[in-house]
């Protein structure tokens, strides 16, 4: 299942992108996968992120696609056992 939720008034945090930009917020598109620490995501998991991402970037300029560990490095630790080969990669 896919939902679609937003937080209009989310807190700027300390993160920031590869080029320096910070508020990330403010101009992404976070999506979650459902998962625990010791857990993998599912081939399905998977399927319906890589057609997720090919809509969106039909839509959308999208210069990055990275994990949270990326952006939030020491704050945050996830995607856990995330193949990125698995939907092309990640976009630095």
């Amino acid at each position: 299942e896919i939902y679609t939720l937003s937080l209009h008034d989310a807190l700027p945090i300390s993160t920031s992108m590869p080029d320096g930009r910070a508020d990330v917020n403010s101009f992404s598109i976070g999506i979650e996968l459902v998962n625990a620490e010791n857990d993998q995501p599912t081939a399905t998991q998977y399927a319906v992120l890589s057609s997720l991402i090919k809509q969106i970037e039909g839509r959308h300029n999208i210069k990055y696609i990275l994990g949270h560990n990326d952006i939030a490095s020491g704050r945050k630790t996830d995607p856990w056992n995330f193949e990125w080969s698995r939907i092309g990669g990640k976009k630095k």
